[in-house]
């Protein structure tokens, strides 16, 4: 997992680990414009996201976020990863 980087940018990975592996890579994209409609939406009340998320975590426990999801533990929905919990 990564975020989006710079444009123009190279990511160097060692490709034989991609076939050795079977790991499958995957892409997504995303506008700006959608973003800011998906913003609005959210803080609007029109689309309520909270119901969807079952777990917050510290950034550090991205590792046990991950394996929440794989193993569908805890009955998780989504996990949300936050750099500092208030």
């Amino acid at each position: 997992m990564f975020s989006v980087p710079p444009k123009n940018k190279h990511i160097p990975f060692e490709a034989f680990k991609i076939y050795k592996k079977e790991l499958t890579v995957l892409g997504s994209f995303t506008s700006v414009r959608n973003s800011y409609q998906a913003v609005d939406l959210i803080r609007s009340g029109k689309v309520k996201v909270n119901e969807y998320i079952s777990h917050k975590l510290h950034i550090g426990d991205f590792v046990r976020g991950c394996e929440l999801i794989e193993k569908g533990l805890e009955n998780v929905k989504k996990v949300v990863l936050y750099p500092k919990l208030w």
